[in-house]
């Protein structure tokens, strides 16, 4: 009895060192890596400043700019990737390297039936913040401002209505928004030194943005509490290119660089 036992207990003892060892060596082993899939999706080499949103469905939606040519919209929604002129920049006038008009920078958003929006600048001839969306079934173009304004962030309310931060040259960062049903603008910083927003809008449809400002650092404005308040992030005067995300208890996160340091990231 005493050697069966004896040995039975040194057979679990192997079973249980042997299923360990496997374990342990299962988990050294990395999981295989995914296939990255790439498609080209436009063959002019001059497409510049993608901005992606994905529908309800997982397809994918692509506003660029070409230069001097105007902004293009391309979608995979079909099944097969098909582009659309939105604007040519020579609407207005004859483009040219000296007086344009020059359409960039686009942001784009999707709103709840797939159909796209788009926040774009233009420089040059009737410069200022455009924004051109399908909704109707046909593109529309709108001139939101007048001035020499640049580096729009776009997103959606619930109700389908837009909401743009931008920056305008020599004056500091404004918000405009047709939630009222007519476009109305917020001035919210008045430096000359602040650039980049970037927009994020949270359950209720408040706007969340954060800039940077040249040789201070990152800041932070909402007007979640009914009126606009800002905070400065932080005090690197090397920190830039912020861009702003939500949680889901609307909560900020700042992820922006810092020189030639790396990435960060700040939250609220």
């Amino acid at each position: 009895m005493r050697r069966g036992t004896g040995a039975s207990a040194s057979l679990r003892l192997a079973v249980l060192i042997l299923a360990a060892v496997t374990s342990t060596a299962l988990a050294a082993v990395p999981a295989r890596a995914a296939t990255w899939t790439t498609t080209r999706i436009t063959t002019n080499y001059f497409a510049y400043w993608p901005s992606l949103a994905l529908d309800g469905i997982g397809k994918a939606h692509i506003a660029f700019a070409r230069p001097f040519s105007g902004i293009y919209y391309a979608t995979n929604r079909s099944g097969s990737w098909t582009k659309t002129q939105v604007t040519a920049s020579g609407d207005d006038s004859s483009p040219s390297a000296v007086i344009g008009p020059y359409d960039s920078s686009p942001s784009l958003a999707l709103d709840g039936n797939g159909k796209a929006h788009i926040a774009f600048q233009r420089e040059g001839t009737n410069p200022g913040i455009y924004y051109a969306t399908n909704r109707s079934g046909s593109w529309t173009k709108t001139q939101m401002t007048n001035d020499y304004d640049g580096s729009p962030s776009l997103a959606l309310d619930g109700s389908v209505r837009a909401h743009i931060a931008f920056e305008r040259g020599g004056s500091g960062i404004y918000y405009a928004t047709n939630r009222s049903g007519s476009w109305v603008t917020t001035r919210l910083s008045t430096s000359a030194d602040d650039y980049s927003p970037s927009l994020a809008l949270d359950g209720t449809g408040k706007a969340h943005i954060a800039f940077w400002r040249s040789g201070s650092g990152i800041y932070y404005a909402t007007n979640a509490s009914g009126s606009w308040t800002k905070a400065q992030v932080t005090a690197n005067a090397v920190d830039d290119s912020p861009s702003l995300a939500l949680d889901g208890a609307g909560k900020a996160h700042i992820a922006f660089d810092r020189g030639d340091t790396g990435l960060y990231i700040a939250t609220n």
